[in-house]
């Protein structure tokens, strides 16, 4: 699938792709098609990915392996915002731009926190497996850096 159709797919899907009226292609989307350039050769695409399949996912883990994990999600998300320094383009909406970012650093802090109950080995005070997986998915819609978290995700399921 070639860059357009992919950037055509995720706009239509509700994605973070936009151009200005002279079909520019701006910041952040250039930012967003970077990381879906990444995804694209993954068996579960971005709209796949749910929070019942992630909960589904780390529940099949020790708690060690699930800090394991969501300490590889939290790392991959940290490259994600090179993504914002790597753009080519000024973005067309800073504002959202920032937005994006501090998304990013609540899902941060939600998987921090979530990694260090599990490295005490606590597994009742937590939230559980569900429930964190449905707060990281909201945080990524209402931030709107879902194509980062899932991308993140599928990154570390697959092993790339």
């Amino acid at each position: 699938m070639d860059r357009s159709a992919r950037m055509s797919r995720y706009k239509i899907d509700g994605g973070a792709a936009e151009t200005d009226g002279a079909g520019t292609i701006n910041g952040w989307a250039i930012a967003t098609m970077a990381a879906l350039r990444k995804a694209a050769a993954f068996t579960l695409m971005v709209h796949e990915l749910n929070p019942q399949i992630v909960s589904e996912w780390l529940a099949g883990m020790s708690l060690v392996e699930r800090a394991r994990t969501l300490n590889r999600i939290a790392h991959d998300l940290t490259i994600c915002t090179r993504e914002f320094e790597a753009a080519t383009q000024p973005f067309k909406d800073p504002a959202i731009a920032i937005k994006r970012l501090i998304g990013l650093s609540e899902l941060q802090h939600q998987l921090s926190a979530q990694i260090g109950h599990y490295m005490d080995g606590e597994e009742v005070k937590v939230y559980p497996i569900n429930v964190f997986a449905q707060i990281l998915f909201e945080k990524a819609i209402q931030y709107q850096i879902l194509p980062f978290l899932s991308g993140a995700i599928n990154r570390v399921k697959t092993g790339m």
